[in-house]
C-alpha cells in the first residue's frame, strides 16, 4: 500500500474532521425535532439542516474555532450536491451564479 501522507493537505484534512464531528453534533441536536414531525429519520432533510448548521450552529459558537468558513460553505455544497447525485435527497442545491 502507498504511503499518502505526502499528498494529503494537512490543514484541509483537519477542516474536514471538523467539518463532519460538528455537523453531527449539530444533526444529533435536531434528529428528535425531526423525527417528531417526520416518525422517522431520513436524509431528506439534511439540505435544510445544512442552513441550520451553518447559520445557527456554527455561528452561535464563534464557529468554533473555524476561520475557514468559505471553505465550510464549499463543504456543505458539495455535500448536498453529492446527496442529490446519490439519490438521498431530491433537493437539488441551486447555487447563485456571478
Amino acid at each position: 500500500m502507498k504511503n499518502f501522507e505526502d499528498k494529503v493537505n494537512d490543514k484541509y484534512f483537519i477542516l474536514m474532521t471538523k467539518f463532519v464531528i460538528l455537523f453531527r453534533e449539530c444533526f444529533d441536536k435536531n434528529k428528535n425535532k425531526e423525527s417528531k414531525i417526520t416518525g422517522e429519520l431520513s436524509p431528506e432533510g439534511l439540505p435544510d439542516l445544512c442552513n441550520e448548521f451553518y447559520g445557527d450552529f456554527l455561528e452561535t459558537n464563534n464557529f468554533f474555532g473555524i476561520d475557514e468558513q468559505d471553505e465550510i460553505i464549499e463543504l456543505i455544497q458539495h455535500f448536498c450536491i453529492w446527496l442529490f447525485k446519490k439519490d438521498y435527497t431530491k433537493s437539488k442545491l441551486s447555487l447563485a451564479s456571478n
